[in-house]
């Protein structure tokens, strides 16, 4: 009876060379005809004569064990049966993703490897790759067993592009080998290029920022601003360029951030940095807007400040109606007398132009010049001796008050003299001849004051130098007399009244009578 030697079992790995298979017996001559159960391990399902070599294969996760029967003949008799085994493991694969999610710079890389093979082991293996940083929780390694996260902290990506890092991975199981490569892109950290200080602005300015950043692809910009103190703007949000107003109600500058966060694209890769703007105040002027009055030829002195360190000042004054100063600019103080020509109160405006940390402001000062009130009425009065003197005061200038004096005078024998408003005094004039007196008026108006003179001219009352008693004259003679007056330019009217006794009638004339006067008594009249 033939017989068939017994064959020892193999045991293979996918897509490995089997070992040919010899078999022999006891009988010669015997052939041998064999079946496979699991044609699918490489192997076809049935064949005569020995087994050559073959490529096992075994695309499943799990073991494959095929039994292969052998029967011999020999004679035209069959021997008994003899089955041994071929068996075929599978390639451990990776089953957990070989494309995890994308990782930002300076984070932790975990992943855990999987597969479908049973007691599959997992061997990692990095290189050094231009851009990437490991930095490993206990010194540096270049492999490890299972999830990277257990041996080293965060990848670090010091360029401004994602880099793909390469994780070699070695399985084995059952004494089979597989490598696979499991790829993770390594973001960068967002961040500005453009300047994190920008230039400072002024009050009142627009604010424009347009963020830059180097990173590829360009991530998105959200800011944030928190309320600030001095800065009359509420918090506020947004995206890409601010664009905003900024009002700065101190006097110093006052320093606003904005706290960008960069998104890079879709991914979880975010950065926040914060853009500081420097905004500088409106200088304003400390000093009074209105300083004080004053009056007419008064120096007018202003000393400009402004609680704005550092500030300058300009000043300029243009033509004023009325005002008879020329106009005029200058730096910092104002020194200038002010002459008002006219009879009323005038402003005289000054343009500042203030100027502070590159900011610039205008404002105006106004200083009240106030005319010196003179008399508007006349200046030269005259009245005759002993008469009264009425002179009411006016002056064109609005509230003015007055009060007079007046000094002894020769010729005059009224005592020195004074008063408010009218002096209605009668004066008496001793001298033949016309006498001035002056009547020092003293003008008030606005706290200011003026002297202005009234000459009064007081004529004396002509007399007679000759004689008031001439020589007496015949009956029927020439009456004969030339009038004379030691008051220069004097003129002579005379009248004779009917005087019973007189051959005449009532009669004037002027100058010299030149009559003839006929007494018609024997009495002398």
């Amino acid at each position: 009876v033939p017989d068939v030697d017994p064959v020892s079992g193999q045991v293979l790995c996918n897509n490995t060379a089997s070992s040919p298979v010899f078999f022999s017996g006891s009988v010669s001559g015997t052939t041998f005809n064999w079946t496979n159960d699991h044609p699918e391990i490489g192997l076809a399902a049935s064949g005569s004569g020995n087994i050559g070599s073959f490529t096992a294969t075994d695309t499943s996760s799990s073991t494959v064990i095929a039994t292969i029967n052998v029967t011999p003949t020999a004679n035209g008799c069959f021997g008994t049966t003899v089955g041994f085994p071929i068996t075929v493991n599978p390639t451990p694969k990776l089953s957990s993703t070989l494309t995890p999610p994308d990782i930002c710079d300076s984070t932790l890389f975990s992943y855990v490897p999987t597969s479908a093979t049973g007691g599959t082991s997992f061997q990692w293996f990095i290189n050094p790759i231009f851009g990437i940083n490991y930095y490993f929780s206990s010194g540096a390694i270049t492999s490890g067993a299972g999830n990277p996260a257990d041996y080293f902290d965060y990848i670090e990506n010091t360029t401004n592009a994602p880099i793909s890092v390469p994780f070699l991975y070695v399985l084995a199981a059952n004494t089979c080998l597989d490598t696979q490569i499991v790829n993770v892109v390594v973001n960068p950290k967002p961040t500005l290029s453009s300047s994190l200080t920008p230039p400072a602005i002024c009050d009142n300015q627009l604010f424009s920022y347009i963020p830059i950043s180097g990173t590829s692809p360009s991530p998105s910009f959200t800011w944030n601003r928190n309320p600030v103190t001095g800065i009359s703007n509420p918090a506020a949000t947004g995206t890409g360029n601010p664009n905003e107003i900024l009002h700065n109600t101190t006097a110093n500058p006052v320093v606003v951030s904005y706290i960008y966060t960069l998104i890079l694209g879709s991914s979880v890769c975010t950065n926040t940095e914060t853009v500081t703007v420097t905004v500088n105040p409106t200088p304003m002027l400390s000093s009074s807007l209105t300083p004080p009055a004053l009056c007419n030829n008064v120096l007018f002195s202003y000393g400009p400040t402004s609680a704005t360190a550092g500030t300058s000042f300009a000043w300029n004054r243009g033509p004023v109606a009325g005002f008879s100063t020329s106009p005029n600019s200058g730096i910092d103080s104002i020194n200038e007398i002010l002459t008002n020509s006219t009879p009323n109160p005038i402003s005289v405006p000054y343009t500042y132009t203030l100027s502070a940390n590159g900011c610039s402001h205008n404002q105006n000062i106004a200083v009240t010049v106030y005319p010196r009130p003179v008399l508007s009425t006349s200046h030269s009065p005259a009245i005759c001796d002993s008469t009264v003197f009425n002179y009411p005061p006016n002056s064109l200038t609005a509230g003015t008050t007055y009060a007079w004096s007046r000094d002894a005078v020769t010729g005059i024998s009224n005592p020195a003299n004074s008063g408010m408003n009218n002096p209605n005094e009668i004066l008496i004039n001793t001298l033949p001849t016309q006498v001035l007196v002056t009547y020092v008026y003293t003008l008030t108006a606005n706290g200011c004051t003026n002297r202005d003179n009234v000459v009064l001219t007081v004529n004396p009352k002509p007399m007679l130098s000759s004689s008031l008693t001439p020589p007496a004259i015949c009956d029927s003679a020439l009456f004969n007399y030339n009038p004379a007056s030691n008051t220069s330019g004097c003129s002579f009217n005379w009248f004779r009244a009917y005087i019973p006794g007189i051959y005449a009638v009532s009669q004037s004339g002027t100058g010299n009578p030149n009559q003839d006067l006929i007494n018609s008594t024997y009495v002398v009249v």
